[in-house]
Parts: C-alpha cells; structure tokens; sequence
C-alpha cells in the first residue's frame, strides 16, 4: 500500500493506529471524525498528508513521526494532538500544523 485514500478510516473505533514505511501520502480527511483515536505513529516514508486528514479526531493526543516532516494542508481540524518526532529528522519546526513539536524522548 503506498497511500491511504480520503476517508478511509472514517468513523472507525480504534484508539491506536500504525501506518507503515510503505505509505507515501495520506489523502484527506482519512482518518476524520475517528471518536476514539488517542495516538498514531506515521511511518518514515509519509511524504504529504491531505487536507483535514485528522478532523473531528477529537481525542487524539499524540502523532508520532518516524520520517522527515512531510507537506501537509491544514492536518487538523477539532484536534489538537502534541507531534513527536525523531532527533535526526528534517524540516521540522516548532509546530506543525499549528500544534507543538517535541522530540520522542519527551513523551510522557
């Protein structure tokens, strides 16, 4: 699989989710309004994320990059996850998609 399409895991009751090294983009909304989602790691290899892909994933509290900073429009909507990320990754900044960017090591 090298992308997960708009809407894919619409609704769905998961509280966690891996998206593998294989995955390349993640296309809108694909993981909206998922009511129970608390964390997601994004596989190294995600290069762009659609619009809105996290909207209405209220709960969400922790994304966590494997790769480099991927392009992204507007990721979260209702959703206001910390991101972590790798050390030795690149083009990260303080924030991405509005919310705060922190090292691995700094997860609770």
């Amino acid at each position: 699989m090298t992308h997960i399409g708009a809407d894919a895991f619409k609704t769905e009751s998961m509280s966690h989710l891996e998206v593998p090294n294989s995955v390349v983009k993640i296309e809108r909304r694909a993981f909206y309004g998922m009511e129970y989602l608390n964390s997601i790691v994004i596989g190294a290899g995600v290069e762009s994320i659609g619009n809105q892909a996290f909207w209405f994933s209220k709960r969400l509290a922790a994304v966590t990059f494997l790769g480099d900073a991927p392009k992204a429009e507007n990721p979260f909507y209702k959703a206001t996850p910390t991101i972590y990320r790798k050390p030795e990754a690149k083009g990260w900044g303080e924030t991405f998609g509005g919310q705060p960017v922190k090292l691995i090591s700094e997860k609770p």
